[in-house]
């Protein structure tokens, strides 16, 4: 199972009405992520099904350089999704194959397109539905403002400037959860936003 693609591809959208949007949590979550500029983090990845089960469990690094990004699961299934702001790249060398897409829209209501943004605005797509700020933490539920959004929330959690945790939800009650922290990782050698992929590998084009 590739479930890291729900990183990429938005889930399905059911309606939530935003009318409790806090302009000042708004306000704060994007003043956080406009701060994004350099991200190296480690990241462990959930996904839970409609009754709370643990559907799968990855780990892995994730780079940016706004606008562009590297995600690499390690385990237990070798994935890497890569960006330069304009195309997007997926390799999985299990199955010995490269994707290939423009970014637009590709990215839009998802975790990567949240975080990747150039200047960290997020009000043109979502509302903050609730923010509940505490000593030295806060917690953001966004959605989306457009009807035919295909995503029904993102649910964020900071601590001080730092992210902790990323959540998005889709319309069957199933859950995407991602929880960071810093990498421990020697700095990457080389241009983290090129992807080398072994000869013969079979690439699609989208």
């Amino acid at each position: 199972m590739r479930c890291v693609f729900l990183l990429i591809i938005p889930l399905l959208f059911m309606g939530v009405s935003a009318n409790a949007a806090e302009d000042s949590g708004l306000d704060r979550i994007e003043a956080v992520l406009s701060d994004f500029d350099r991200l190296d983090l480690e990241f462990e990845q959930y996904v839970h099904g409609a009754e709370g089960e643990l559907v799968e469990y990855a780990t892995g690094r994730f780079i940016m350089q706004r606008p562009k990004f590297r995600w690499m699961v390690d385990d237990p299934y070798p994935q890497v999704i890569v960006s330069n702001g304009e195309w997007l790249k997926v390799f999985d060398p299990d199955l010995e194959q490269l994707m290939e897409s423009s970014l637009e829209d590709a990215l839009e209501g998802t975790p990567l397109g949240i975080l990747s943004r150039k200047d960290g605005r997020i009000r043109d797509e979502f509302d903050v539905l609730s923010h509940d700020a505490k000593a030295g933490s806060d917690y953001f539920m966004l959605v989306p403002r457009k009807p035919q959004s295909k995503t029904q929330r993102v649910e964020i959690w900071l601590e001080g400037a730092m992210l902790k945790r990323l959540d998005v939800t889709d319309e069957s009650g199933g859950r995407l959860r991602l929880q960071f922290k810093t990498s421990s990782a020697e700095a990457w050698s080389g241009d983290p936003w090129v992807l080398e992929v072994p000869t013969g590998t079979d690439i699609v084009k989208g």
